[in-house]
């Protein structure tokens, strides 16, 4: 299968662009109205909680006077009524004083802890909205790393998906729906015949510890991380053992090197031990067929787990709207083509092209994006103009290149 442009001429990200445009501006939509009300209610709180300092500060400086009055005037008087008089009259003003700010201060805490509630609901959703929007885009990934943990009979896996303009997303992916994944793994599923010379031997009349060559192919895969230029592989003998081998690789400038551990052998005490070159690409073998293996798997993303701009958590941070603006960055290009290319100016269109050629079209009405834009506010809709959806002039063709042969 296949993507054209409405025009047939080939699409050449080759993915429904359309479902995940309809399903980032549902995204965006939620978002921005739930960080903009976010944003108002955190306004309101610093507003209000600013005026009633305020208010405390005024009347501190009222008492600041009022003590300064009352000493000016003892300065002119022995008279003992009147300097006890002034004494208890300073100290019920100061009371009063210290009640009042008192009370501000408790009250902005009684604010923010009402709208912190508020807030984490909002924040939720817009977690939410987030996850249904990244598991079901698909963009061109930069970059993956996978990670597994046997779980008993259950392999775990999480993969962290590095995207263009510096987002990266973390997902656990959908075992269930692969049916090689739902067991646990044996190295020969990866990659077969590898012998390594791992294996301990001792001396039978010296305390000496010589290697010997074992294969490695029975062995169960407990977890692994595969990155692009280093991992680490854990294998053990039987399930309900602690892990016999843990190998980590890494690669550079065209250099590989590779360590084994024998945790099972060797204990507390155990301490890598660099690989021999045979056995560093026979474990580099391993590793580039795991990692070609769970590419399969990147599309069943169950959970989003971490979601981050620039290396910066989006909540921790406040990066909603620019995470937005990325994304718009990222699909505007493409949409301008594709409306180029569009045969109906009220629709965005594109083909599926199946193995016998047969073509069917894709659209979508760009009437029913608007729609979804029209709850926005207009500051927040400013943010999606480059998409040339709300109204602001439209993005065209000639502003952007997209190279499509």
């Amino acid at each position: 299968m296949r993507y054209l442009f409405g025009d047939s001429v080939p699409f050449p990200q080759q993915y429904n662009f359309l479902s995940t445009l309809e399903a980032f501006v549902a995204c965006a939509t939620a978002t921005l109205k739930l960080d903009g009300e976010i944003a108002k209610m955190r306004a309101k709180i610093a507003t209000e909680a600013e005026t009633r300092m305020k208010a405390v500060s005024s009347l501190e400086i009222f008492h600041q006077g009022l003590v300064r009055f009352l000493g000016e005037g003892l300065k002119r008087t022995s008279e003992p009524l009147i300097s006890e008089y002034s004494r208890q009259l300073q100290e019920v003003a100061t009371h009063g004083v210290e009640g009042a700010r008192k009370a501000a201060t408790e009250a902005n805490e009684r604010d923010e802890v009402s709208a912190r509630g508020d807030i984490d609901r909002k924040r939720a959703e817009v977690r939410g909205a987030l996850d249904t929007f990244l598991k079901a885009a698909s963009f061109p990934s930069l970059h993956y790393s996978v990670t597994l943990r046997l779980d008993g009979n259950v392999n775990k896996v999480n993969a962290i998906l590095t995207l263009p303009q510096g987002i990266t997303a973390g997902f656990n992916l959908g075992t269930s729906q692969v049916r090689e994944w739902t067991v646990p793994r044996r190295v020969a599923e990866f990659a077969q015949g590898l012998v390594l010379k791992i294996g301990l031997k001792k001396g039978w009349m010296k305390k000496s510890v010589e290697l010997e060559p074992i294969s490695i192919d029975d062995l169960i895969v407990s977890a692994f991380e595969l990155e692009e230029t280093t991992a680490e592989i854990r294998l053990k003998r039987k399930l309900d053992q602690d892990d016999a081998f843990v190998f980590r690789i890494k690669t550079a400038e065209g250099k590989g090197f590779a360590e084994v551990l024998r945790p099972l052998d060797e204990g507390a005490d155990a301490h890598p031990s660099p690989l021999e070159d045979d056995d560093r690409k026979q474990i580099e073998r391993l590793w580039q067929a795991m990692r070609a293996a769970t590419t399969q798997l990147l599309p069943h993303r169950e959970n989003l787990t971490a979601v981050a701009l620039d290396g910066q958590d989006l909540f921790e941070h406040d990066r909603i709207v620019p995470f937005v603006e990325r994304v718009v960055e990222m699909l505007a290009p493409v949409l301008a083509e594709v409306d180029r290319r569009s045969p109906n100016p009220e629709e965005l269109s594109l083909k599926v092209e199946n193995e016998r050629g047969r073509r069917e079209e894709i659209y979508v009405r760009k009437g029913d994006l608007i729609a979804k834009l029209e709850s926005l506010p207009a500051e927040s809709r400013a943010v999606l103009d480059r998409l040339g959806l709300t109204g602001a002039e439209t993005l065209t063709a000639t502003d952007v290149t997209v190279e499509v042969g």
